[in-house]
């Protein structure tokens, strides 16, 4: 007899996921060169961001960040991000994950954006700061994955 364990970790982590049915003509290895691309046009880096690619899983795993510029009240500081995307024939599946903040001032930075409160404490960072920062990173999240559903469903070059 086999037994199955499941075992459910209560989280609060923020993941954002979807799947994209692109054309089915679309093979695999065009979907993952598009990913590719995609990643090449949207982030300055794309060598250091990339981490991980294997076409032959359709599988790449990028650490990425972007800046945040929000109130006077903050310092310049960024978001970092893991991006996952996983290609199928006429369709690909993206993860994006692992959010946090990161000021150039390490003193006040944020940590997990998942935290009801940030990392350095309300006192360096205060909660309308911390909230506007969530926010931000929701918009920029979403364009993102706008943006990527629209390269990779857009027609061959």
């Amino acid at each position: 007899m086999k037994l199955l364990v499941v075992l459910f970790l209560y989280t609060t982590a923020i993941t954002y996921c979807g799947v994209v049915y692109v054309d089915s003509k679309n093979s695999k290895s065009e979907l993952f060169t598009k990913a590719k691309e995609w990643i090449g046009l949207t982030f300055k880096t794309p060598t250091k961001v990339i981490q991980t690619e294997n076409e032959a899983d359709g599988i790449i795993i990028a650490d990425a960040s972007f800046p945040i510029k929000s109130s006077i009240n903050l310092t310049d500081s960024r978001i970092d991000f893991s991006l996952k995307i996983q290609v199928r024939q006429g369709r690909f599946k993206y993860w994006i994950y692992g959010f946090t903040h990161a000021a150039n001032n390490p003193d006040y930075s944020g940590g997990y954006l998942c935290e009801d409160k940030p990392a350095c404490g309300t006192m360096k960072l205060e909660k309308k700061d911390w909230v506007q920062i969530k926010k931000l990173t929701d918009d920029n999240i979403k364009y993102l994955i706008q943006d990527l559903t629209k390269y990779m469903s857009s027609a061959k070059k």
